[in-house]
């Protein structure tokens, strides 16, 4: 019988597909970045601003090794963090460019907007992590 993975222990749900598992990282990285960032600006006095920039590189970096075993199974090296980056990084911006748009242009309310521009970080996030970043294969030894 195979030991289950440490992972699997703490979340019993490790069977769920891919896309299902990118949104647990993603809850869970989220909970430990406003973590990071509470405890910057109370304990350690940080402006909100440096608070704020902690705790998003904690949570990407969080993010970044949580979806590289657990949610993609890959075997990248850990320098494989800037794909990772680049990636989310323009999920940002496409995030951002949906905001305006959903504002500027289709005049839709705040709520609805911010649901949108969150869809369109998280499909371009998997889409982009999937085929770029954890392409499976791509770091095997050869």
């Amino acid at each position: 019988m195979a030991r289950p993975k440490p992972f699997e222990i703490i979340v019993p749900c490790a069977k769920l597909g891919p896309s299902l598992r990118y949104v647990l990282v993603g809850c869970v990285n989220t909970f430990v970045g406003l973590s990071v960032i509470f405890f910057c600006i109370s304990w350690v006095a940080m402006p909100p601003i440096a608070a704020n920039v902690s705790g998003y590189a904690v949570g990407l970096f969080v993010s970044f090794l949580l979806n590289r075993r657990y949610t993609f199974r890959s075997k990248i090296p850990i320098a494989g963090v800037w794909r990772f980056l680049m990636i989310m990084l323009l999920a940002y911006c496409i995030n951002v460019l949906v905001v305006l748009a959903a504002t500027a242009w289709l005049g839709f309310g705040d709520y609805i907007v911010q649901i949108l521009a969150v869809a369109s970080y998280l499909i371009v996030g998997f889409l982009g992590n999937n085929l770029f970043v954890f392409k499976e294969g791509e770091y095997e030894a050869k």
